[in-house]
């Protein structure tokens, strides 16, 4: 593993509309200044992306008390807003004066091996579990857009058609398990999933009649090489009559492919 040295620090930016790849667009982050962000490629209108700022940006603002009562009444605190593109200001240009920049592969790296020694370090935290079955004659599973889990042993999808669609990057494994495992019973299932670089995939075993199980790294090239350590291991089984698989390796700290996803961005923008 590269040693992560100082902390980078990140801000999960919200992709607006009307603004092309290259181009600059305005965030107020949580200390209340003004942030000059650049558009990446591939990313669409409602993914999150991050983008490394200076540490004081993610401070809450200093809060101001002009009246206090004699009591607990307090007025004029200034409340951080959220994290948003300043609206009003034309595509490509940026008031802000201090500027995000987009994370290299390297720094893509060092972020996602800073998240997986957080998630050494933090064996006590426990996350909500995971629904273990999802059942419907037509149904799509598909997690909460930015919901953090405890994943079962295993998911089992039934139904006649059945979509499953989950970003396993920020979920975690439970303390006494290494492993998940995704089961479908369909007649015809479709399967979306983007995995950390710490999970191994398990393409072995009985996935349908008529199965197809594909891997991609979609890392930038850079990374391609390098492999952290396993984490755990990701099976892919089930019964479907024809069943369809596509498993996208991503970095901690990637943006979301093009056109991946879309689900994510209807529940964003509505």
């Amino acid at each position: 593993m590269i040693p992560t040295a100082e902390p980078i620090a990140t801000l999960n930016v919200v992709a607006p509309r009307g603004v092309k790849t290259g181009q600059n667009f305005s965030v107020v982050a949580p200390n209340g200044q003004s942030l000059s962000v650049p558009m990446p490629s591939e990313v669409t209108p409602g993914l999150v992306f991050p983008v490394i700022v200076p540490a004081h940006f993610l401070q809450p603002p200093q809060m101001t008390v002009t009246t206090v009562t004699q009591v607990t009444h307090v007025t004029n605190i200034y409340m951080a807003p959220t994290v948003t593109a300043v609206q009003g200001q034309p595509v490509g240009t940026s008031p802000a004066v201090d500027a995000a920049k987009l994370p290299t592969p390297q720094e893509m790296q060092r972020l996602g091996d800073q998240h997986r020694e957080f998630k050494d370090t933090a064996q006590a935290e426990r996350l909500p579990p995971m629904s273990a079955c999802h059942c419907a004659p037509i149904g799509d599973f598909k997690p909460a857009a930015g919901g953090r889990w405890e994943l079962p042993p295993v998911l089992t999808t039934c139904g006649c058609i059945t979509t499953t669609e989950m970003d396993l990057r920020q979920q975690s494994f439970a303390p006494d398990q290494r492993q998940f495992k995704i089961q479908a019973c369909a007649c015809i299932n479709t399967t979306e999933l983007l995995v950390p670089p710490e999970v191994s995939i398990d393409r072995g075993g009985c996935a349908g009649c008529i199965s197809s199980i594909e891997v991609k790294d979609r890392r930038p090239k850079e990374l391609r090489h390098s492999w952290p350590p396993p984490r755990g291991v990701l099976r892919i089984g089930g019964c479907a009559l024809i069943n369809t698989v596509e498993a996208t390796v991503l970095e901690h700290g990637q943006p979301l492919p093009k056109n991946f996803f879309q689900w994510l961005a209807k529940k964003v923008w509505g």
